[in-house]
């Protein structure tokens, strides 16, 4: 019976682990791909030959990179639920395997 509560436990770590793990990937994945846009953009302008001046070039950077910022900032609270969630999920399976150790 413990060996099944401990196969429990170890299950749950690799799942919280797991989430960490995908979390982590997805905001890799969603800021390479909004730094790609920006660049895609700034070289689209530069390509088309427009005369963009200086302040409006910066301006768009700024605009960018706050972008960029923000998506961080979401990916880095959605990695955090996804911790806390698997935190909540190993407490539960720590918690049902000592009730279920504590009812043998």
């Amino acid at each position: 019976m413990s060996g099944d509560l401990l196969h429990l436990i170890r299950d749950a770590e690799k799942k919280a682990k797991k989430i960490v793990d995908d979390a982590s990937l997805e905001a890799r994945k969603v800021i390479e791909k909004a730094r790609s846009e920006a660049k895609q953009m700034l070289d689209q302008a530069r390509t088309k030959g427009l005369n963009i001046e200086t302040d409006q070039l910066k301006k768009t950077h700024e605009k960018f990179q706050a972008r960029v910022q923000e998506l961080e900032a979401q990916v880095e609270n959605q990695k955090r639920e996804f911790e806390e969630q698997a935190s909540k999920n190993m407490e539960q399976a720590i918690n049902f395997v000592t009730r279920s150790i504590m009812e043998d």
